[in-house]
C-alpha cells in the first residue's frame, strides 16, 4: 500500500511539471548566428562561441504562460527600452534585473523603442539588411535549455554597430506555482514513505 502511495505521488508530481512547460518558438526569419564571429560584445562573454538563430523572425509562446525577461547586457550610447505587459527593461538596467509577465498563446506582443532609430515590435521585426531601421535577433540559449536570447541592432544595419548587441536579454518560461506544488508533494511522500520504512 505504502509503495503504491509513494508511485501515485510521484507520478502525480511529475505529471504536473511536464505540463507546466508550454514551450517557446522562435517563427520564421532567416538563419544567422551571432556572437564571435561577427562580434557580440555581451554573448562573446557569455557563450565564447556563436549561437544559431535568425534575424527576422517573431518570438510565440505554444500556450499561456508566465515570462521571465532578464537583462543580459548591452552595448549601446542610445536608451533602448524593451516593453511586454506594461512593464520594461532598458539598456539603463542593471545585469540580471528581470521582468515577470504572463503571455497568451501565440506571438508574444513585446516591442523595443530606440533612442534613435524609431522602434520593432514582435511580428514585425525588420529586415536587418536595411540601414537606419532597428531589427532583432533570436536564438535558443545553449547555456539554459528552453530559453530564448534576444539580441537588438538599434542602428539597423549599422557596419560599427558590432551585430545585435545593443540591448540583450534572456526570455524563459517561469513553471507553474501548482506544478512546484505537485514537485513538492511528490518529494514529500517519497520522504514519508522513506521514514516509515525505516521505523
Amino acid at each position: 500500500m505504502k509503495r503504491t502511495l509513494l508511485a501515485a505521488t510521484l507520478a502525480l508530481g511529475f505529471v504536473g511539471a511536464g505540463s507546466a512547460s508550454a514551450g517557446l518558438i522562435i517563427n520564421g526569419g532567416t538563419a544567422g548566428n551571432v556572437g564571435v564571429t561577427p562580434s557580440n560584445d555581451v554573448l562573446d562573454t557569455y557563450t565564447g562561441s556563436p549561437i544559431a538563430g535568425a534575424f527576422q523572425a517573431e518570438l510565440q509562446a505554444s500556450a499561456a504562460t508566465k515570462l521571465k525577461i532578464e537583462f543580459l547586457g548591452k552595448e549601446a550610447g542610445w536608451l533602448n527600452t524593451f516593453t511586454l505587459g506594461g512593464q520594461s527593461l532598458s539598456t539603463a538596467s542593471t545585469v540580471g534585473d528581470s521582468i515577470y509577465v504572463d503571455v497568451v498563446a501565440g506571438t508574444v506582443l513585446f516591442n523595443i523603442l530606440t533612442g534613435g532609430a524609431g522602434s520593432v515590435a514582435n511580428g514585425a521585426n525588420n529586415d536587418p539588411a536595411t540601414a537606419g531601421i532597428p531589427d532583432f535577433w533570436l536564438g535558443y540559449d545553449p547555456l539554459n535549455s528552453g530559453s530564448v536570447i534576444l539580441a537588438l541592432d538599434d542602428g539597423g544595419a549599422n557596419p560599427d554597430d558590432d551585430n545585435h548587441d545593443d540591448l540583450v536579454l534572456r526570455i524563459s518560461e517561469v513553471p507553474e506555482p501548482s506544478s512546484l506544488a505537485l514537485i513538492g508533494l511528490g518529494l514529500v511522500g517519497a520522504g514519508v514513505a522513506a521514514r516509515r520504512r525505516k521505523a
